[in-house]
């Protein structure tokens, strides 16, 4: 027996001494007090439960009634986190009838044994446990409610506390959540409290029978509640019946005892009920098999769920004891079986609770469940979300609750064709759940399977051998949400952890404390043979993680995947040929066995589940295929367009297939050698290269499609030996090549492939494709010729598909694709010929190329301008005498300009100068640093530094009037650093450029100021205000095809002002001031100018303009300036100012500024 089944062991005898001692016990007030307390609140904010963890060391009355020693260590958070995440999944199966008169108290002890050990406990009282009754609404009659013991895990092992899924994934860990799941259960009536009789015989005492004693049948299949009313005496006894003989007529036995199998868990003995047996609906269930010792020797069939029994029996050490309080379903959650690869309750489970007296909607969590052997089902049973009431489905709505399960097939040998829809939005849940052995299901056309929510699984294979599953033509299956998996073969981890046992195909691996991980002699038929043995999919299948999921223990052995089928998301197999995921070898194969998964593109012999062949001859598949340890890809009767990566053993063309484009990595073994065999069509072409890593063999009557470029073949790559049989085809194919106008053929002699460690291909045939099977081109005329093709351009073949802008590089194109002279040339004109046929890619490649990152540019110059000219002004208030003054400005900005596209930039900036004030009159002369680092979304950097001078004077009380006129002159430097990015379809180009601009300006207003108290003045006024920036020419440079030259170009404005100012200010103690100016500008010019643009790349030949437009021509500007001047002539201020253009182009600057006056 190894270490981890003696720990297994311990754990059950210890819930065995918990129930068995029951009827002395009585609740005791406590001696001392937990020292730590953790509310249990639920998803939806109730607070429902209090956790009391006991302090270290500490003696607690109840405590040593129950066998619990003090508490040994402490609780850890990720403990309370796992304990929590177990209790929610009560609180979503029980919640709505949670009636509880305060939340309910729960004592947890932990201890520091390292056997992954948990318990929990409740007493017994009016037929169910305290713990149900508080939950219900009862006065609790104790302090705590139920009692729960926490181990340490393993050795090199933790508590796993991630959400709970319904499909372990803990690996070596064990499951917390789950395991409080489990012991929750037993709390809230999973329980059989056993005493001893005055014979010394075990026994259950009638006081305390419980709701889910009484459903308890015995192997003569009467319930504990009918027996208990056989006999007047306190206790019931349970007698053990020899396995090794045939049974007793129970005619010759005393009526009021309870009569068991002594058999290990095996005990006859089962649960019925109301609920229960509508979930049954009439199936006998076998006892499960066990993955530890003799499988065969288990009571028969029963009508009901069967409950464990004796335990222990034969284990060197241990005294068998009764137990009876475990579920024994197979890899259920609440069984006692050493594997469990469930981690919520099955649907019977969750009737069970039912019959017990609680009260739920248990459809919110199960569709429809098949327990029954050996049917045949169209079935009609959906999954959707439920009525508020509980009590009908709302059909076309998917589900939303966690967890939830469409369809769960427990039985084996069934055959069931789902007919009606399978829809969650639930997190982990799952369309359908297959376990049993044998099963076949189909999805009919028009039904659909969808587990959209975080972590769902469309379809789930989960445990047993030689399942079959089909989706028809018109059916879907899907499992959109983040890792979601459309269909996953896979027994996943055991919920105990795998050190007790890791199951699956073929896989039986055990760890030992002396010698580590081992293969077991023997496992279960039930593991001896392919999870699937065939997987067919006709219809749509979609997968955000995977299409389709095969796990590392999981052999899934056929997948045909039929012309017309749609398949989005990976294909990815982690199953190994050779070894299991602990490194033990595969045990219980035939020596013939190959357990190698076979994935199909096309036909094979049709099976009798799928109605109708598809009218499609096509597959189409961009995603991965991962499977380099155990997976092999056939193409059979079908043209498969591959677009994604294949890492596996082999791939196989069969005569009648073609493979078009794929990358593909293939894997040596110790059986085999990488290899791609061609004995059909392999279509190699510049829009669908094929690559292949590894061996390529090309059988007498297969071809290799190859592109003509220029004259030459592009090249298959293979990395590793490369072999033609005498007499295999090179078929010659214009299509994604260049070709001038006029008569095209193929030098023979080019290299049909590249990178091979060796060739061998002696006397081929070539062969031009004819026109009439190439695919249609937007812009060529091809006809066929004795040798080669006849090509022509069709008049305007590239302009008459663009707009805009766009028609402009279109016309270039027209001038120039026949004479192309450079590579990159060429390839950009081989693109566009086998582009769309509707043109959609010529106008995007044109658009791409007008330049749009140079119009960002220079609208970020603009904008820059504009900040630059209002940071130099600096007006002294009304509150500052007359004097010299310099001022500094040390300011920020961010501005926003859209004219090609949105611009955007942080500014940071210095501003400075001097300023004269005598009179009525003002002068200065400033200077303006800024520095600015933007993008767009046709430029990724748009960096510039600038320098400008500025002049001003003002004048007020002209005539001795009210009147006033302000000008100014400004004169820049921008120097700048354009750095942006062309894409479209496989181009991509990176373009970079340093143009410079000089500006120079001009503004001038004048208008009218009015005191409107002694300290506050008002001044409307009228201006006009331009500049002129003029840019030298400049080219960029790339390493591409879309870097341009750039003729002088001069951007300007001129700008009508209507505006009004606003100041005031305090004259005592010290003189403090504010201005503010509102305006609204208008601009008059009807462009902001132009570029004079042509490619770098001379054989696209010709120029074009693009004009630099307005966003709009109405600007709205606002500022506000607050200061104070101290008696020592020194101020201090802040200002903000805005401009607004439209929501796309706007600025906002702001600072401070000190001024002197000296």
């Amino acid at each position: 027996m190894s270490a981890s089944l003696a720990r297994f062991l311990r754990h059950q005898a210890f819930f065995y001494a918990f129930c068995s001692a029951v009827s002395a016990m009585s609740a005791a007030p406590t001696a001392a007090l937990a020292i730590q307390t953790t509310p249990v609140i639920s998803s939806t904010g109730v607070h429902y439960a209090n956790l009391h963890f006991a302090d270290i060391g500490a003696t607690y009355d109840f405590t040593e009634i129950l066998g619990f020693t003090p508490a040994e260590r402490a609780i850890t958070p990720d403990e309370i986190l796992g304990l929590e995440r177990g209790f929610e999944y009560f609180w979503q199966v029980l919640g709505n009838d949670y009636r509880a008169q305060r939340p309910i108290d729960i004592f947890v002890v932990p201890y520091s044994e390292a056997d992954s050990n948990a318990s929990a406990f409740s007493f017994p009282d009016s037929d169910l446990t305290e713990l149900a009754l508080a939950w219900m609404g009862s006065k609790p009659k104790s302090q705590y409610q139920a009692y729960i013991s926490v181990n340490n895990t393993l050795p090199d092992t933790v508590w796993d506390n991630s959400e709970l899924k319904i499909l372990p994934s803990n690996g070596i860990d064990s499951d917390l959540p789950g395991t409080m799941m489990h012991e929750l259960f037993h709390a809230f009536g999973l329980s059989l409290f056993t005493d001893i009789d005055d014979t010394g015989q075990v026994a259950i005492k009638k006081s305390d029978l419980t709701q889910y004693t009484k459903h308890l049948y015995d192997v003569y299949d009467r319930s504990i509640e009918t027996i208990a009313s056989y006999t007047d005496k306190d206790f019931i006894p349970i007698v053990a019946l020899d396995a090794s003989e045939s049974r007793p007529d129970l005619s010759t036995l005393d009526p009021g005892a309870i009569y068991v199998d002594y058999k290990n868990l095996s005990s006859g003995m089962y649960f019925r009920g109301k609920n229960v047996d509508e979930v049954l609906d009439g199936a006998l269930l076998a006892w499960p098999i066990e993955v530890w010792g003799d499988s065969e020797n288990t009571s028969d069939p029963v009508p009901g769920l069967p409950i464990n029994g004796f335990e222990a029996i034969g284990y060197q050490g241990y005294e068998p004891y009764y137990e009876g309080s475990h579920i024994e379903l197979q890899n259920s959650l609440m069984s006692h079986q050493v594997y469990r690869n469930w981690m919520i309750l099955m649907e019977a489970e969750l009737a069970l609770l039912q019959d017990i007296g609680f009260d739920f909607d248990r459809k919110r969590f199960y569709g429809y469940s098949l327990y029954a052997d050996g049917r045949t089902l169209e079935n009609h049973n959906g999954y959707w979300a439920r009525n508020e009431d509980g009590t009908d489905w709302i059909k076309g709505l998917a589900s939303t609750q966690d967890w939830g399960i469409g369809l769960h097939i427990y039985g084996s040998k069934n055959k069931v064709t789902q007919r009606a829809d399978l829809m969650t939005e639930g997190s982990y849940a799952i369309g359908a759940r297959v376990d049993g052995s044998e099963n076949q299901l189909t999805i009919a056309s028009g039904t659909t399977v969808k587990a959209d929510g975080f972590g769902g699984k469309g379809i789930l294979f989960s445990w047993g051998k030689n399942h079959e599953l089909a989706i028809e033509s018109g059916a879907s299956v899907s499992a959109l949400g983040e890792g979601g998996i459309a269909l996953a073969f896979d027994f996943g981890s055991n919920e105990l952890g795998d050190q007790f046992g890791y199951y699956g195909s073929y896989t039986a691996d055990v760890y030992d404390d002396s010698f580590g991980w081992y293969a077991q002699n023997e496992i279960p038929d039930v593991l001896k043979g392919p999870l699937i043995s065939e997987l067919r999919i006709q219809g749509r299948v979609e997968g955000d993680m995977a299409s389709i999921y095969i796990s590392p223990n999981a052999f899934v052995k056929n997948i045909v995947i039929e012309s017309g089928a749609q398949l989005k998301g990976d294909i990815i197999s982690l199953w190994d040929m050779e070894k299991t995921l602990y490194g033990c070898d595969h045990t219980g194969m035939q020596s013939n066995d190959r357990l190698v998964t076979t994935l199909t593109f096309g036909s094979a012999l049709q099976s009798a589940a799928l109605r109708e062949p598809s009218s499609s001859s096509e597959i189409v598949f961009n995603d991965l295929i991962w499977g380099p340890k155990g997976l092999t890809i056939e193409v059979n009767d079908t043209h498969l367009h591959f677009g994604g990566v294949a890492t596996v053993l082999s791939v196989a063309v069969e005569p009648n297939a073609t493979v078009e484009g794929g990358r593909y990595l293939l894997m040596p073994t110790s059986y085999s050698t990488p290899l791609f065999y061609n004995k059909g069509r392999v279509i190699s072409t510049v829009l669908n290269p094929v690559s292949i890593s590894g061996d390529y063999h090309q059988a007498d009557n297969a071809s290799l499609t190859l592109t003509v470029h220029d004259g030459h073949f592009v090249p298959m790559s293979v990395d590793g030996t490369a072999k033609f049989e005498e007499g295999s085809a090179i078929v010659a194919t214009a299509e994604g090549g260049w070709m001038p106008d006029g008569h095209v053929t193929v030098d023979k002699d080019s290299p049909i492939i590249i990178d091979a460690e060796s060739l061998s291909a002696e006397n081929l045939t070539y062969h031009y494709l004819s026109a009439s099977e190439l695919p249609a081109s937007p812009t060529l005329v091809i006809s066929d010729d004795t040798e080669g093709w006849v090509v022509n351009r069709a008049p305007n073949a590239y302009s008459r598909y663009a707009q805009g802008d766009a028609k402009k590089i279109a016309r270039i194109f027209d001038t120039s694709a026949a004479q192309a002279v450079t590579d990159e040339t060429k390839e950009l004109f081989a693109y566009l010929d086998w582009s769309d046929s509707n043109g959609s890619a010529i106008n995007e490649a044109a658009a791409a190329l007008t330049g749009d990152g140079l119009i960002d540019m220079v609208a970020s110059a603009i904008a820059l301008q504009r900040l630059a000219q209002s940071a130099s002004e600096s007006k002294l208030s009304i509150a500052q005498g007359d004097g010299d003054y310099a001022w500094v400005n040390p300011f920020g900005a961010t501005a926003s300009a859209a004219m090609a596209g949105h611009s955007r930039m942080d500014v940071a900036g210095l501003a400075g100068g001097w300023v004269k004030k005598s009179g009525d009159t003002q002068s200065s002369l400033s200077l303006v640093a800024l520095n600015s680092d933007g993008k767009s979304a046709h430029a990724r950097e748009l960096n510039a530094q600038g320098l400008w001078i500025a002049g001003s004077w003002e004048k007020s009380h002209l005539n001795q009037s009210n009147a006033f006129i302000q000008t100014s002159a400004h004169l820049g430097y921008i120097n700048a650093e354009e750095k942006r990015t062309v894409h479209f379809g496989n181009f991509y180009d990176s373009i970079e450029a340093d143009p410079q601009y000089w500006s120079f300006g001009l503004s001038a207003i004048t208008g009218l100021k009015f005191k409107v108290l002694d300290s506050i003045t008002i001044a409307p006024y009228a201006g006009l205000s331009g500049f002129a920036l003029y840019m030298p020419s400049f080219k960029e440079d790339s390493a591409g095809i879309a870097d341009l030259s750039v003729d002088s170009s001069v951007f300007h404005s001129l700008e009508a002002q209507l505006g009004v100012k606003f100041e005031g200010a305090v004259f005592e103690p010290n003189k403090a001031y504010w201005q503010m100016n509102l305006a609204y500008g208008r601009e008059i010019l009807s462009d902001a100018g132009g570029l004079d643009l042509s490619f770098n790349q001379k054989d696209l030949s010709g120029s074009f303009d693009r004009r630099a437009q307005w966003d709009s021509k109405n600007r709205f500007k606002a500022g506000l300036k607050v200061g104070i001047e101290a008696q020592n002539g020194l101020s201090l201020n802040a200002l903000i100012q805005s401009e607004w253009e439209s929501s796309d182009s706007h600025s906002l600057a702001g600072g401070l500024e000190a001024t002197w006056r000296f």
